[in-house]
């Protein structure tokens, strides 16, 4: 099974290229959305609203600034089984402080 690895939904953009993502692949192919858990039922909503391959899309609660993406012994799978990568992910807060934490 090939996986397209996703961060950066349910943002906009990354929304809009799940859907085009999942056009342009197989059947087979599944998309792996990294998502924050603040975030799940809005990523559940539009992973939803994508009705014929709503069931192809996976969403795993993880952080892009923690080790192995914070999903511990799964990273190693996710590794294995993507095809593609594609980094959406983003601050977008621009009154945020510089310093991490």
């Amino acid at each position: 099974m090939a996986t397209v690895f996703l961060t950066g939904f349910p943002g906009f953009l990354g929304s809009a290229l799940v859907k085009r993502l999942l056009d342009r692949h197989d059947d087979e192919t599944r998309v792996t959305c990294l998502i924050q858990s603040k975030y799940r039922e809005q990523a559940e909503e539009r992973a939803a609203d994508i009705e014929a391959d709503a069931d192809r899309i996976d969403l795993v609660e993880g952080d892009i600034t923690d080790a192995d993406l914070g999903l511990g012994d799964a990273y190693d799978d996710l590794q294995d089984e993507t095809v593609e990568a594609y980094h959406l992910a983003a601050i977008y807060d621009l009154t945020m402080d510089r310093e991490p934490g």
